[in-house]
């Protein structure tokens, strides 16, 4: 679905006098703002301080991820729940699975805690999470 959104906008562009470089689609961005960078942590926070981890962890079974129930929730997630081929259901199920990949890379490579992983899934943090200033985000969109 994405991949057909893409080609469509990107394919109008020449209607409007304009090239495929002229537009450029960010993927999804999470913004948390204040006006200071303390403010918007503490909103950050105060979302944080009321999760609930069970539903973090199902958010992430919804999303193609094995069930991980009964882990402990302050070690790393085991490998084994990392592997992509747990990720069968993805297509049957008519969603495409590389947001899940995505977060799973992100999980190995950050060594996140199953709370942690809970927390990024309940956030919205699946692709670019962004706590700070509008100037700070507009900073990290740039780049």
């Amino acid at each position: 679905m994405a991949r057909r959104y893409y080609a469509s906008v990107k394919g109008r562009l020449a209607k409007h006098g304009r090239t495929e470089d002229d537009l450029l689609i960010m993927s999804g961005i999470m913004c948390f703002v204040g006006r200071t960078q303390q403010e918007a942590q503490d909103k950050f926070d105060r979302l944080q301080a009321v999760m609930n981890v069970e539903v973090g962890i199902g958010q992430l079974l919804l999303n193609h991820f094995p069930d991980l129930t009964g882990y402990p929730l302050d070690e790393p997630v085991p490998e084994l729940m990392m592997r992509t081929d747990n990720l069968g259901s993805a297509r049957l199920a008519g969603r495409e699975p590389e947001m899940t990949i995505a977060l799973m890379d992100r999980a190995r490579e950050e060594k996140l805690t199953l709370r942690q992983l809970s927390d990024v899934a309940m956030c919205g943090f699946w692709s670019l999470g962004v706590i700070g200033t509008p100037e700070r985000i507009a900073d990290m969109m740039e780049e």
